[in-house]
C-alpha cells in the first residue's frame, strides 16, 4: 500500500513509555490503544527495574510498553493508561521522535488515522 497520499512530517510522533507489574495489564493496555488507533506499534518487553519508593531501594521484574503515537494524541493516551494501570504513581512518558524512516512514519500516520 502507498501511505504517501498522507502528509507527514517527523514532529507529529512520539514515544510513550510506561510501565506496568503484570503481563495481562500491558497486553491490556496495549489492546486498548491499538482499538482506539491511539498507537501504532506497541513493543511489550520484559524488565528488571531498580528505583527509589519512600526512601527504600526496589528491584521488580516489570514490563515496559513502547508505544509509537502521535503526539497529538498524547493526552488521549495518557489517560488511558492511568484508567488502566494500578501503580500509585504510573511512569508515562511522552518522548518526541525528532526524525525517522519515512515509510515507517507514513504507516503510522495511516493507520493511526480516525475520522473525525
Amino acid at each position: 500500500m502507498d501511505y504517501s497520499k498522507i502528509p507527514v512530517s517527523e514532529d507529529h510522533f512520539c514515544l510513550v513509555m510506561t510501565s506496568v507489574g503484570e503481563d495481562q495489564q500491558a497486553r491490556q493496555i496495549a489492546r486498548a490503544l491499538l482499538q482506539d488507533k491511539l498507537a501504532a506499534c506497541i513493543q511489550i518487553m520484559p524488565v528488571e527495574s531498580h528505583y527509589l519508593w519512600k526512601e527504600d531501594i526496589q528491584q521488580d521484574k516489570e514490563y515496559l510498553l513502547l508505544i509509537k503515537a502521535r503526539k497529538s494524541d498524547w493526552p488521549a493516551i495518557e489517560a488511558l493508561i492511568r484508567r488502566n494501570h494500578s501503580y500509585e504513581i504510573a511512569e508515562i512518558l511522552q518522548l518526541d521522535i525528532a526524525a525517522g524512516h519515512a515509510p515507517y512514519l507514513d504507516w503510522m500516520q495511516h493507520v493511526t488515522h480516525r475520522q473525525s
